[in-house]
């Protein structure tokens, strides 16, 4: 039950009110803990331990509606989503990056494009390899060269041609 519609956050001493409602529909985790079923949860608050203040902030302000997704802000964005069972923001996430017309409508996408390559390549899960294919293949239309290219399906990195 969920008698109060506001819920403190605190990361590393920032405060954060946020919709408890909202939360607690978009994520399982954050309805735990806003339910009081932690024992860090008390009295409509709880304190985030070992999160950055920065990749709170990059997730806040995006989750808020506030600042659009960059190169900068995806890293924070996706670990708080992934750590806090956000599943609708990761989904909204890879949707944007797998269009190759919207993630082009980003300033710095080129950027954000080759991050978000290798924070595959980190962690490929089977859902997140055919992004990575969009992104090498979108890149590689724009003349950026990102030593792979997709061939039958598979990524494999381009050999360099010297000529002597």
């Amino acid at each position: 039950s969920m008698p109060n519609s506001e819920f403190t956050i605190f990361v590393d001493l920032l405060e954060f009110k946020v919709d408890a409602k909202r939360y607690a529909a978009e994520s399982a985790f954050m309805r735990a803990m806003i339910e009081g079923n932690f024992k860090e949860t008390s009295d409509g608050f709880v304190n985030l331990k070992d999160v950055t203040r920065e990749d709170w902030l990059d997730f806040f302000e995006y989750f808020e509606g506030r600042e659009p997704i960059s190169a900068d802000t995806i890293d924070g964005i996706l670990y708080i989503a992934d750590r806090f069972c956000f599943e609708g923001v990761k989904k909204a996430v890879e949707a944007l990056l797998s269009d190759p017309k919207k993630i082009r409508q980003i300033p710095g996408w080129k950027l954000l494009a080759l991050k978000s390559i290798q924070m595959i390549n980190r962690n490929p899960e089977i859902r997140t390899r055919y992004i990575r294919e969009i992104l090498i293949t979108t890149l590689e239309k724009d003349g950026v060269n990102v030593g792979l290219s997709v061939q039958q399906g598979k990524i494999v990195p381009i050999r360099q041609s010297s000529v002597d």
